[in-house]
């Protein structure tokens, strides 16, 4: 039975990671196949069936059930829906203590969290978040690409959206929800036109924008595994 829940790629790489860590910890479940005398049809677990076949494995633990279709589409359902919610303060806590035996770049290589979502957790389990005080602004601000900003729960990269590791860098794990662009359109643009016109002259940026001799941005949308 194809199940209803899909996975990205980086949350079936955390399932991998949890089995080749801890082994099959969690039964299958599996009912007689209506049609095909001798088989069986999965249940629930269709994605740990997948990476068990990668990793070679030959056979895994199933719980069988005897249900006519309709039940076992409820159940199906059932199973992957009804898991629950976690309760903040215990959740928080549970965190705390994990934390002090484990890096929390061990931790997100596991969980569906990712480092920032895990600091906001931790300082709401601690009360009100403190006030940052704010930075002062360097008198000639440069980014250098690669360089990844940590902004509360916001991830900034300055970065290549064509390129895998950098995207992989940028979304540590997460899959992004929607995807907002505005790339260069291949009008190779030039904003010197501007000086001395809107504003005084040298004042204007100038130059060329970079890659604006591309239009076919496909390589970067793809790359985010998220709607347009």
């Amino acid at each position: 039975m194809t199940g209803t829940q899909t996975a990205s790629p980086s949350q079936l790489r955390k399932i991998r990671r949890s089995i080749e860590r801890f082994g099959v910890v969690e039964d299958l479940v599996a009912r007689p196949h209506p049609e095909q005398p001798g088989s069986f049809e999965l249940l629930s677990g269709n994605h740990r069936v997948r990476i068990l076949r990668e990793l070679g494995h030959e056979s895994a633990p199933v719980v069988v059930v005897y249900l006519d279709d309709a039940q076992a589409r409820l159940l199906a359902q059932t199973l992957n829906r009804t898991r629950g919610r976690d309760d903040p303060q215990a959740y928080g806590e549970l965190l705390e203590q994990i934390l002090a035996d484990l890096d929390v770049g061990e931790l997100v290589e596991f969980l569906r969290e990712t480092e920032a979502t895990i600091d906001q957790v931790l300082r709401e389990l601690g009360g009100a978040e403190e006030a940052e005080s704010a930075l002062e602004p360097p008198a000639e601000p440069e980014s250098k690409p690669g360089e990844l900003y940590q902004l509360g729960p916001h991830r900034l990269l300055c970065g290549d959206a064509t390129d895998p590791a950098q995207v992989e860098l940028l979304m540590a794990g997460e899959r992004a929800t929607i995807m907002l662009t505005d790339p260069p359109y291949g009008v190779c643009l030039d904003h010197g036109w501007r000086d001395g016109l809107r504003q005084g002259r040298g004042s204007a940026r100038s130059g060329p924008l970079a890659n604006d001799d591309r239009a076919d941005w496909r390589q970067a949308y793809l790359l985010t595994e998220a709607p347009l």
